[in-house]
């Protein structure tokens, strides 16, 4: 074995990929908090027979929304787009909701907040999952400035 070397290697790939999307979620945590437009997350509620979308959980909002929104966090996290906003499917963008959610193209509009009696423009995007698939959550941006 005078003439011999041993080799020891490890597939480091994972481990290379992992601290990249640590890094990727760090920056844009950073950006969600420290935007001046409103950011909110929302999953997905689905029946459970059909599958079918019938209301939203929000799960994070940045501090821009929360003025925005009147709200305070406590107020807000874990509740139901139909307990926040009830009118939301008769004067709101419920189906415009159901359909980013479902379809993952985005949505540029306007919806007028009725309490407050001002539009501000939003846009909605789906996205997607760790396998590439759509997974249910979404953000709604608004601009107040």
């Amino acid at each position: 074995m005078e003439d011999s070397i041993v080799v020891s290697y490890d597939n480091i790939t994972q481990l290379k990929a992992d601290a990249q999307a640590a890094r990727r979620e760090l920056v844009l945590q950073q950006a969600f908090e420290v935007s001046i437009n409103g950011i909110t997350f929302f999953e997905a509620i689905r029946e459970k027979m059909s599958a079918v979308i019938s209301d939203f959980r929000l799960v994070m909002i940045n501090e821009a929304g929360l003025r925005m929104s009147g709200y305070t966090r406590q107020e807000l996290l874990g509740r139901t787009l139909w307990e926040i906003y009830p009118a939301t499917g008769i004067n709101g963008p419920f189906s415009r909701y159901v359909a980013v959610c479902e379809t993952g193209q985005p949505y540029m509009g306007e919806v007028l907040v009725v309490i407050a009696l001002f539009r501000y423009p939003f846009l909605l995007m789906n996205f997607l999952g760790e396998h590439g698939m759509l997974d249910g959550r979404w953000l709604l941006r608004g601009n107040f400035n």
